[in-house]
């Protein structure tokens, strides 16, 4: 059974600063991790485990931030969905027998196998839930299950709340949503495409193809494109052809296909923030 004590092993392993956002609905601690002093006046945002059959995006995220040491300032929240996490992974386990939340959950879930499911644990789908054009995503619903599901109103859910506080009282330069899986890196939203050769080298640096997100709204990505006119990107971490949520055998190999992307992304981050002349340098090819 995964608890809260795996999560912080996978903090400390990083070697960074560990701080927290908000706190869930079931009351655990939504943490981050940050890398690098700023020197540089650059800062990026990375975002893990906003769905929760999606978790191996929080141990990728880890794995990659052990290994950063440039001084760009990285603020990681890898597992912002923490309770629909330990839903998918823990299934019933996560409650006491006779559970009336349980009940709820097996009831909107269909089931008691929760392996697939996307939510956090009232059945909101976080990434649904930002005030970007907020229930207007093509297969948003109105009532909470496993996915889709946009909330009561925007931003009503914790994890929600937290991801938009961080991102007003910080001007990243670069925010990226890591989901699974496609192999595909989506920016923009509506016609505001800007930042569209700095997501061509994200997309050509890992091989995935480069799309827009037509017919979705309300994603985290879509709120900072949207509302605070910054540079964001959704990267579909994975091979389609293995099934949800993504093998963690597959892990080694996802770490080795990202190897270099931060440091990438700080490089793209400083000519954003003017200061660094396009073209002066680019990243490496990885090894």
């Amino acid at each position: 059974m995964i608890n809260y004590r795996e999560i912080e092993k996978l903090l400390d392993e990083t070697g960074g600063r560990v701080s927290y956002v908000g706190v869930t609905h079931l009351g655990n601690p939504i943490p981050m991790v940050t890398k690098g002093n700023g020197a540089n006046g650059v800062s990026i945002l990375l975002v893990g485990s906003v769905h929760a059959r999606e978790y191996i995006t929080s141990y990728l995220l880890c794995g990659l931030l052990k290994d950063y040491e440039g001084q760009t300032r990285i603020d990681c929240v890898p597992v912002l969905n923490i309770d629909g996490v330990f839903l998918c992974r823990n299934g019933a386990r996560l409650f006491p027998p006779n559970s009336k939340t349980l009940e709820e959950l097996i009831y909107l879930n269909g089931g008691c196998d929760f392996s697939l499911w996307k939510a956090n644990i009232r059945g909101v789908d976080i990434n649904v839930n930002f005030d970007a054009d907020w229930g207007k995503g093509e297969l948003n619903t109105k009532t909470p299950g496993s996915e889709n599901y946009i909330g009561p109103y925007p931003e009503s859910e914790n994890e929600t709340k937290a991801a938009v506080e961080l991102l007003r009282k910080n001007n990243y330069n670069m925010v990226v949503a890591y989901h699974s899986k496609g192999e595909e890196i989506f920016y923009g939203y509506g016609d505001d495409l800007r930042y569209k050769e700095h997501s061509l080298r994200v997309a050509d640096f890992l091989g995935y193809r480069l799309k827009t997100s037509d017919n979705s709204a309300g994603g985290l990505k879509d709120y900072v494109v949207k509302q605070l006119k910054g540079y964001a990107l959704t990267i579909e971490v994975g091979k389609d052809r293995f099934e949800h949520p993504y093998p963690m055998e597959e892990l080694s190999a996802l770490l080795k296909k990202h190897k270099g992307s931060l440091e990438l992304f700080c490089d793209i981050g400083e000519k954003i923030a003017g200061r660094v002349y396009e073209g002066s340098h680019k990243a490496g090819p990885k090894s």
